[in-house]
């Protein structure tokens, strides 16, 4: 099984992503390369938008990631009408003993607006 654990799940506009990506291996499956992207979208009415901060290749799991959220955002937003979703996407290859296999896995993080500090 492979999974990305975050150091964090709020971060500030500005602030370091931090996260580990580990495999706890399956019989006879070798991971090939694990493509890790960092970024946000939009659901709900109107057009898509999305937005990419960091593209990886990663070739030996567990690895460490560090990527800088832009400080100009956008941050997170839950409303009626549409949503900013900021996530961590892994596209992962791997050889199986017969055969070759993807998976994609997606973790859900907030980035907030920075704290004003008086």
């Amino acid at each position: 099984m492979i999974a990305v654990n975050l150091t964090q799940l709020v971060l500030e506009v500005g602030e370091m992503l931090e996260g580990e990506i580990v495999w706890s291996s399956e019989k006879q499956k070798k991971i090939e390369k694990v493509n890790l992207s960092v970024g946000w979208r939009t659901e709900g009415r109107g057009d898509i938008e999305k937005g990419k901060v960091q593209e990886l290749d990663i070739f030996n799991v567990p690895a460490f990631f560090k990527v800088q959220i832009p400080i100009k955002g956008p941050v997170s937003y839950d409303g009626q009408l549409i949503r900013i979703i900021w996530e961590v996407s892994l596209d992962i290859k791997y050889h199986g003993l017969f055969n070759n296999e993807e998976k994609k896995i997606k973790e859900v993080f907030r980035v907030m607006p920075r704290t004003i500090e008086s």
